[in-house]
């Protein structure tokens, strides 16, 4: 009885071994393209950074300062939106239990559950909000092997900068995990909207020639506001896919080790039972031959 369970728990890890194997495999692949995918972000943010660079002494001379600000900025008003970026599925330790740990922490997010509306990326987070009498106002899906979708955070973002404009929205803060590295993920949080841009002349030389601008420049900084606050975020969102899948690479790595190294261990004591189970066969013949006594 004991050899079959043990060849039965043989054959049920050796099914398991290979889906291990391929998780880990799909993890590392995603992991690496959302890095990559960062360092790109880098170098698209810094071109937008070098066109407001172009616009600022144009602007600064149209208008006063004060007044370009506004032009990008809401007033204040009560209503505030947290959005939560997590996962459609598991296998990737406690990252999205500390996430929602640090969320509900006051001190640490600066923001109450209570008086905010919530925008849950993952079901699985989702339901965990949910559980915790925290229904979200929406939830997005969060595929777990494929990016975010930048179409559909650059509309998000366009829409909740209208509503800063139009005085429905005073705040909205992204929560997400920091991916730091291959083992260093933590809790963040950032203030997408409204953000601070750089449009003052304050302290700069004149700069002259003054660029060739074949657009409204007012218009034009408004999208250079909306690329860059949808570039945040999608920073916000690729790294909580880096640090969810370079974590769930580890899971899967040391549980395929321990996998192989449990099928090993399982072929030895079969083994080891089959070679005591033949020699007992081998007495036994002998005895009824004579050869041995009883």
């Amino acid at each position: 009885m004991d050899v079959e369970r043990t060849q039965t728990r043989l054959e049920n890890v050796q099914t398991v071994e290979p889906m291990l194997g391929a998780l880990r495999t799909i993890s590392l692949g995603t992991w690496q393209s959302a890095v990559r995918q960062l360092e790109s972000l880098e170098e698209t943010s810094a071109e937008y950074r070098s066109i407001l660079g172009s616009l600022t002494p144009v602007l600064a001379r149209m208008v006063p300062e004060k007044r370009l600000r506004d032009d990008v900025q809401s007033a204040a008003c009560c209503k505030q939106l947290a959005v939560l970026a997590g996962t459609e599925r598991g296998l990737c330790g406690r990252l999205e239990q500390d996430l929602f740990d640090f969320v509900q922490s006051p001190q640490q997010s600066g923001i109450s559950l209570d008086n905010v509306q919530l925008v849950v990326f993952g079901a699985r987070l989702s339901r965990a909000v949910s559980r915790q009498r925290f229904p979200p106002m929406k939830t997005y899906a969060a595929p777990s092997t494929s990016l975010p979708s930048f179409p559909l955070i650059f509309e998000l973002t366009k829409n909740w900068i209208r509503c800063l404009a139009n005085h429905e929205l005073s705040k909205v803060v992204v929560f997400f995990t920091a991916f730091h590295g291959a083992t260093q993920r933590k809790p963040s949080v950032i203030q997408l909207l409204p953000f601070e841009l750089d449009v003052s002349l304050s302290g700069q030389e004149e700069v002259w020639p003054l660029p060739i601008i074949e657009t409204d420049p007012a218009q034009l900084l408004v999208r250079v506001y909306e690329q860059l606050a949808a570039l945040r975020f999608y920073d916000a969102m690729l790294q909580t896919k880096a640090s969810i899948h370079s974590a769930r690479f580890q899971l899967m790595e040391d549980s395929t080790s321990n996998a192989e190294r449990l099928i090993e261990d399982l072929t030895i004591i079969l083994q080891t039972e089959r070679r005591q189970s033949i020699t007992r066969e081998m007495q036994e013949l002998a005895v009824g031959a004579g050869l041995l006594q009883s």
